[in-house]
């Protein structure tokens, strides 16, 4: 679904009919046209160009994740602080948040400067959440894109698949040596999975300011390269939500319960973003009704926790609503409507 939005803040207007929620579980993606302001997108390229791209190969600076020679720059957030600013973005943030019902949290960035020709994958598959769905990609074209250059594409409706890792697909992963190899079987395999289950492919012919928001099961990836360049400048931000815990599939063995869990920091405020831990199952068997008490109350606390946040969260949210000019405007009536009721 494409939302028009004004290059002005992004000023998201409240989803009151839940027409854009219901659309997002739909299709699993969201298209906001012109959201991002000129001024914003011109900055993160020329810092990205400025700190990476114009200096000597001795005075660059090093940053893992970097490579100036096919155009990918992770984490830039760390050296240029626009990067951060369209992270953060108060206008994406808040539609996140209303999509999902959380607080999201940036805590990952890769700005491109050329094409990235990815094949289909979906974003679970290197970064998940438990309970599912609490991760998503937001894309901004930071500048046009055209057919020649590379267009993203996605299959709408592919999110609502079930969540496949490799032990789902039939592929095995002898050692972290060859684990790259079973990605790249991943990749041929989910693509013709996605396209059995009747998803069609959909390409995405972005203006600059345009932003694509994409669920962490979407069946994403880049078109080919058609033309004479492969140039097309690009940013997309990774972020997780509270109250989740934050892992890698592809590392992890979630049929033994063996899970690479991920300790993600929100880029912008720089503080941990608030998980749930696994509490592992006792291996010794010498005092095992002990060890179940332990784990029951280490459980007990952690669902205490989670519930008297949500609750905190309820009441400001309450509070806002009772701030709102249609609750005051309304209370007038409520209280005369009672006041009319006959008493018993």
């Amino acid at each position: 679904m494409v939302q028009s939005m004004t290059s002005q803040g992004l000023k998201y207007a409240l989803d009151e009919s839940g027409e854009l929620r219901a659309a997002f579980r739909r299709n699993g993606y969201l298209i906001l046209k012109n959201a991002i302001s000129t001024e914003l997108l011109d900055r993160v390229r020329w810092e990205i160009e400025e700190t990476f791209v114009s200096p000597t190969e001795d005075a660059r600076p090093e940053l893992p994740g970097v490579n100036v020679k096919t155009g990918r720059f992770q984490d830039a957030w760390r050296l240029c602080p626009s990067v951060a600013a369209l992270a953060g973005e108060s206008g994406v943030t808040a539609t996140l948040e209303e999509l999902f019902g959380r607080t999201p949290h940036p805590f990952q960035t890769l700005t491109f400067s050329t094409a990235t020709q990815q094949k289909s994958h979906s974003d679970h598959i290197h970064f998940s959440s438990r309970p599912l769905g609490f991760m998503c990609g937001v894309w901004v074209a930071l500048q046009d894109v055209t057919e020649d250059n590379g267009p993203l594409f996605y299959y709408p409706g592919s999110h609502n698949l079930p969540y496949l890792g490799y032990a789902d697909l039939g592929i095995d992963v002898e050692s972290a040596e060859t684990e790259p190899v079973s990605y790249g079987v991943y990749e041929d395999r989910i693509d013709n999975y996605v396209r059995s289950h009747g998803c069609h492919r959909e390409t995405f012919m972005a203006s600059k300011g345009d932003v694509l928001i994409w669920a962490a099961n979407l069946v994403h990836g880049g078109s080919p390269v058609t033309g004479n360049t492969d140039v097309r400048w690009s940013q997309v931000t990774h972020y997780y939500f509270d109250d989740c815990l934050h892992y890698t599939p592809r590392l992890s063995d979630e049929i033994s319960g063996d899970f690479y869990v991920r300790k993600p920091v929100d880029i912008c405020t720089g503080l941990p973003i608030r998980q749930i831990e696994i509490v592992a199952t006792p291996k010794s068997s010498t005092d095992t009704t002990h060890g179940a008490d332990s784990v029951s109350q280490e459980q007990r606390s952690a669902e205490i926790e989670r519930l008297t946040s949500e609750v905190e969260r309820l009441k400001r949210e309450l509070v806002a609503i009772r701030n709102t000019k249609t609750f005051r405007y309304t209370k007038q009536l409520r209280r005369a409507y009672r006041s009319m009721r006959p008493t018993r």
